[in-house]
This record gives C-alpha cells, sequence and structure tokens, in this order.
C-alpha cells in the first residue's frame, strides 16, 4: 500500500480519501470563520504557520475515544458511532487540531466523580496522541481496537505528569449550565400546559426577559420545541412524556449540558485570538441544527435570519405572531443596559432558589 508523508506521519494515501468522506458526510462541524471547504483537510495541513485550529468536543466523541485509548473494542451496537469518532479524531491529528474536552469533563462528572474525570482526562491525552493511522484503521472497519503498541507508544509520548489539570473539582456545576438547566425546566413546565403553542412561546419569552436572564441558545431551543414542526426534531427533551419525575428530570438535565456546550463555543469563538479559528464538533443532530442557527450565513443579515427561522418552524400566521413577541423581548432587554446588568446579576444570586422551585412545580406536574 502506498505511503504519503503527512506532517511529522506517515499515513497510507488510500485512507486519506476515505476518512475526509466519513467526516464531510457526518457533516460535525462549526467554525468560527468562513472556510471556502470546511472538511478540506488538506488546508489545514498546509495552512500558513501561526494559524492555530481549536475544536471544542462534545462528550459523545470524547467518551467513546476515552473507552478505545483504555483498551477497550468498539462495540457491535455503536459500531457505526464509535467509527464516526474514529474518524474524526484521525481527522483532527492529522489537521494538527488543539482539542479542549473540558466540557466534555464536567458533564461526565455530573454523574461521576473528580478523580474519574482525571482519568478520563489521562486517557482522553493517551487518545490525543495515537497514531492517526490507528484511527484509520478503525473507521474504516478494518479492526474494533488500538493494540498494545499503539497505546504504550502514545502514553510514552505523553508528559508524566499528564493527569495534571488546573481544575480542582469537575464535579462543580457550571453557572452557564444552571441557567439552561433553569431555562429547561420552565420550557418543561409550560409544555405540561394546555396553552396553544405560541402562548406558551409569548410566556417563555416574558418569563425569560423579566423574571430570568436570556440566552441565544435557550431561546432557540424554545422556539423550535413550541413550533409545530417539533416532531420532524431529533428528541429535544429525553422521554418528555413519561410518567417518572426522576426521568424526566434527568432528561432536563441532558439537554441543559448541550446547550451548555453551545454557549461555552460563542464565548471561546467571540473572545478567539488573532490568527486562532475556533471549531465545534458534535454529531448531535438537534445540537447542529440549534448552533447553526446562531450563525449568521454569509451576507446575511440578523433579522432576515430570525424571520426565516421563525417562518421555516412556524409558518406565516402563527410566524408573525411568534417574531411579534420575540421583538418585545429584544426591544425590553436592549431599552437599559445598565439596568439589565443589575437585573441579570439579581438572578444570578437567586438562580439556586430558582431552580428549586421549577424542579418542585416540574415534579408536581408529573406526578
Amino acid at each position: 500500500m502506498q505511503e504519503i508523508c503527512v506532517m511529522e506521519f506517515e499515513f497510507a494515501q488510500d485512507y486519506f480519501e476515505p476518512i475526509k468522506n466519513i467526516v464531510r458526510s457526518a457533516n460535525p462541524l462549526i467554525a468560527s470563520s468562513t472556510i471556502e471547504d470546511i472538511y478540506c483537510l488538506e488546508w489545514y495541513m498546509l495552512r500558513q504557520e501561526g494559524l492555530n485550529l481549536n475544536v471544542l468536543m462534545d462528550n459523545n466523541i470524547f467518551t467513546r475515544v476515552v473507552n478505545l485509548a483504555k483498551g477497550n473494542k468498539i462495540p457491535s451496537t455503536e459500531a457505526k458511532d464509535y467509527r464516526f469518532c474514529c474518524a474524526v479524531m484521525c481527522f483532527f491529528i492529522l489537521g494538527n487540531f488543539n482539542i479542549e474536552p473540558n466540557i466534555a469533563l464536567y458533564e461526565k462528572t455530573s454523574k461521576n466523580s473528580h478523580s474519574q474525570a482525571i482519568e478520563d482526562l489521562y486517557h482522553f491525552r493517551v487518545a490525543d496522541h495515537i497514531h492517526p493511522m490507528g484511527y484509520a484503521r478503525l473507521a474504516l472497519g478494518l479492526t474494533d481496537e488500538f493494540s498494545n503498541e499503539e497505546i504504550q507508544s502514545a502514553k510514552k509520548i505523553i508528559d508524566g505528569n499528564s493527569r495534571d489539570t488546573k481544575e480542582s473539582n469537575y464535579g462543580k456545576l457550571l453557572d452557564d449550565w444552571k441557567l439552561k438547566y433553569l431555562h429547561l425546566l420552565k420550557v418543561t413546565a409550560l409544555s405540561k400546559n394546555t396553552f396553544e403553542d405560541t402562548e406558551n412561546v409569548r410566556v417563555f419569552l416574558e418569563w425569560i426577559t423579566h423574571d430570568c436572564y436570556t440566552s441565544p441558545g435557550s431561546i432557540i431551543f424554545a422556539l423550535l420545541f413550541f413550533s409545530p414542526k417539533r416532531r420532524s426534531l431529533p428528541a429535544m427533551i429525553k422521554k418528555i412524556n413519561t410518567g417518572n419525575a426522576d426521568t424526566l428530570i434527568k432528561g432536563v438535565k441532558n439537554a441543559a449540558w448541550d446547550l451548555t456546550y453551545i454557549t461555552k463555543y460563542r464565548k471561546l469563538s467571540k473572545n478567539q485570538l488573532d490568527h486562532t479559528i475556533w471549531f465545534f464538533c458534535s454529531n448531535d443532530n438537534l445540537l447542529k441544527i440549534i448552533a447553526r442557527s446562531l450563525y449568521l450565513k454569509e451576507d446575511q443579515k440578523i433579522e432576515t435570519a430570525v424571520q426565516s427561522l421563525i417562518k421555516d418552524y412556524w409558518g406565516n400566521k402563527k410566524g408573525s405572531k411568534v417574531y411579534e413577541y420575540y421583538n418585545a423581548m429584544k426591544m425590553a432587554i436592549s431599552s437599559d443596559t445598565e439596568a439589565r446588568i443589575i437585573h441579570n446579576r439579581k438572578i444570578g444570586l437567586r438562580i439556586d432558589q430558582m431552580i428549586s422551585d421549577l424542579e418542585s412545580e416540574v415534579r408536581s406536574l408529573v406526578g
């Protein structure tokens, strides 16, 4: 088999296009800058010196590559998802991307422990140093696990202090997550009433304006969730119709983590340094829809984008009413910036109690 030299890696030329095609077909990437072809791996490999490529990776990908770096096999029931994750890792390693796994670690630790997060971080660092040919073979179905030699070679490359991290408590609840959880508890509570769909949007947007504070990802989520086209979307809150309150709360928490990735990515991309491009990577279809809805297409204006989104999911008649509610919210939060900052700070101080109150409300509606 013919070999080509890729950066510091030797990589089989026959695998190059198939790996690109797997990633392109899944379309998992969102970029903070306009790139003519976001899946042109050659462009990343041959980019100008000094251009940094950073990627925020979601927990579904992180968990699977960590599992493989621990020496486990690809489970037959998840083979397609695992092989996609391997293609993505191969793509990132060949393209010399820097991967940011911290939100995935916070999400995992919300169900485990800080010490487990440190172990997962170590194995992720191992995974990030496995030769791309190892990932290519897994992605293309030629094998179901890394060889011991591939794993041990990666362990030799990483620093002896590979378990070191600046984070002392991955188990803490992030403020961004708390806000998204609060928003989605309100969405869930509203979904249990008998209001018209447009009325649910009105009540949510008024609540988020006057009794809480806004977040673009949560607003998009609510616009889609209450829309007549929600059934055409992937499940937005898992088991929303369950009669078990604990199961429902778990689903709301998971959905809040999805929105937390979007918030983190927006912050990273807004504050990115010169000569840096941030990417978000996820194979979650709903998460990709929401994330892409927050970014303008080339030459698109903000108002045009909002109107288009609402029209697509609500139609003309209901859409005009929903757009009216959206505009009322927008005017209210932008009319007095200083007063809004003070309002938001006050909400931040009360957020734990607000979460507790809405959790109780949701439980009562289910029970």
